[in-house]
């Protein structure tokens, strides 16, 4: 099930309390009382489908979002496709759920179906433009996987025919990108075998996608980048495959490459 988070906070305090104490939670909490809340709500609802996995979201203007998830009767299944629901401004309920990547889908150059789907992510590039990149297998299991995108002009109503990204078997997204310049981006992927993540600047043109260059993590045995900039830094989080830890690698602007991936 899919399930936006919120939080409220609502000071607490047991009888008896000395009021020094209110005193001074009050000043520490008190610039956060406005602006924390919390509330749940299923945006697929239970019973639409056994299994839904990988959602992803995007606020595609003001307090209006989009978003997407793969689904079907279980992960990898030939009825698995990619839907879409929408929250436009103002609503408290989300829209029915519509699909926007079907199964047996062709994208343009390909000469076999895929079969199933998987890790739709949504971004916003120029123009209002909203792409999703997802990971399309035609046979096998995900070691076949390709990556493929589509492109929305009107905020994920409908959507484009679908075209192919990265030829390679066994690659896959996961995480949103990071924005570089209007027309640039950084998109975390990464490869099943040998399982390590990357990054990759895309050129958004006009209802493509380009890849210009990738550059690997080093070593092997971690998955699924996480990308974050701090103070002019790049940041990659992944999760290793062989122990239970988060892994980050820095990105090294002088020598133009990623760092070791340490827990």
């Amino acid at each position: 099930a899919e399930i936006i988070w919120r939080t409220k906070i609502e000071p607490q305090h047991g009888r008896g309390t000395p009021m020094r104490y209110l005193f001074f939670s009050f000043l520490f909490f008190a610039p956060f009382l406005s602006t924390a809340f919390y509330e749940e709500k299923f945006i697929s609802h239970h019973g639409d489908m056994p299994s839904v996995h990988s959602s992803t979201i995007l606020e595609y203007s003001p307090g209006s979002f989009l978003s997407c998830w793969y689904g079907g009767s279980r992960e990898g299944g030939k009825d698995v496709q990619i839907f879409c629901s929408r929250l436009p401004a103002g609503s408290s309920e989300w829209s029915s759920a519509t699909v926007a990547v079907t199964r047996k889908e062709r994208p343009k150059g390909a000469l076999i179906r895929n079969k199933t789907l998987g890790n739709p992510v949504v971004f916003k590039g120029v123009n209002d433009e909203i792409w999703m990149v997802y990971g399309a297998r035609p046979f096998g299991g995900w070691l076949m996987t390709h990556v493929d995108y589509k492109v929305s002009k009107d905020f994920g109503q409908t959507w484009s025919r679908s075209r192919r990204l990265i030829y390679r078997f066994g690659h896959l997204p996961r995480i949103k990108p990071l924005v570089l310049d209007a027309t640039h981006i950084l998109m975390p992927f990464y490869s099943e075998f040998p399982q390590r993540g990357y990054s990759a600047v895309l050129e958004m043109g006009p209802g493509t996608l380009k890849m210009l260059s990738r550059q690997y993590i080093p070593k092997t045995r971690h998955l699924q980048p996480s990308f974050v900039q701090l103070n002019g830094d790049i940041f990659a989080y992944l999760r290793a495959t062989k122990a239970r830890k988060v892994l980050v690698s820095k990105f090294d602007f002088g020598q133009k490459v990623w760092g070791p991936a340490l827990p």
